[in-house]
């Protein structure tokens, strides 16, 4: 399987399978429906849903030799799971002093302060037909 990674910024790239995990693999859960519904995002679903290939950057902190994931870890997940032919996607480095301040920056990164309505929902997909 070979996925189209988009990178207009032209943002470094790194091969998936280097990146260190900073969050426990039970800090967030990916349901069998949501791992269906990423893949679709990406790839499509083979009829009549196009997949819009690789469009978001990971968000890494760097220590002194390895990256770490602030962001991306079902992405992270499902290249795992899917093992693509193109390796290399692009990131974006989060500066921090160390792991504490790191995982500090996962947390502001991640935070869910709003949630998603279905009306808002059905309100975009009306708005922009899709």
């Amino acid at each position: 399987m070979k996925i189209e990674v988009h990178n207009p910024s032209k943002l470094p790239l790194i091969d998936y399978r280097k990146i260190k995990h900073i969050q426990p693999e039970s800090y967030k859960d990916l349901t069998e429906k949501n791992f269906e519904k990423l893949t679709v995002s990406i790839l499509g679903n083979g009829k009549d849903i196009p997949g819009h290939g690789w469009i978001a950057p990971f968000f890494l902190w760097k220590d002194k030799k390895d990256f770490y994931s602030l962001d991306g870890e079902q992405r992270i997940r499902w290249l795992t799971k899917m093992q693509p032919e193109n390796v290399e996607y692009p990131y974006i480095l989060i500066d921090a002093k160390d792991k504490q301040d790191a995982a500090m920056k996962l947390l502001s990164i991640d935070s869910k302060i709003g949630t998603n309505t279905i009306e808002g929902l059905e309100e975009l997909r009306q708005v922009y037909e899709i």
